[in-house]
Parts: C-alpha cells; structure tokens; sequence
C-alpha cells in the first residue's frame, strides 16, 4: 500500500477507527493504518467511504430516496467527533 501510495495512487480507507474491540481487548484498525500511511507518505488520505463518512451517508439517503432528517444511523461506537458533516 505503500508503494502504491508514493507513486500516486489515491487510498480509500473503510473507517477511521483506531482500533476494534474484541472479547479480552482491541486489535489495530483502520485509523492506524491511515495514521501511518499519513506520516510515511506525508499525504493524507483524501477518502474514508464507512462510517461515519458523509459519502456514506448521502449514498444511503439516496438509496433510500430520503431526506437527511428523516433518517438516522446506528453504529457499534458513538464518538462526536464522528457526528461532524450531517
């Protein structure tokens, strides 16, 4: 991935998530890699398409053939942080 990142190709990440819980801890997730990816490449990673992107959230409400408002998503983490762009 690394490779691919220094030679110009755009990285999308599934989430920004740190890490995972498990039974008994947490494991690495995404976030990690993005964090490191960021600072060996010194680019930061244009597009995050899961939760809680926006990008997911408009392809969900025009699926849906919804407004916004009258939606809402269920997550496994609530982070405000997350909440920010909806």
């Amino acid at each position: 991935m690394y490779q691919a990142a220094v030679r110009g190709s755009i990285i999308v990440a599934s989430n920004p998530d740190a890490t995972c819980p498990l039974d008994g801890g947490q494991i690495p997730d995404a976030g990690t890699f993005i964090a490191a990816l960021e600072i060996a490449t010194g680019k930061a990673i244009v597009f995050v398409v899961g939760k809680p992107s926006l990008i997911a959230a408009e392809a969900a409400a025009a699926h849906l053939e919804l407004p916004f408002e009258n939606c809402f998503m269920i997550g496994d983490r609530l982070d405000e942080s997350e909440l920010s762009g909806y």
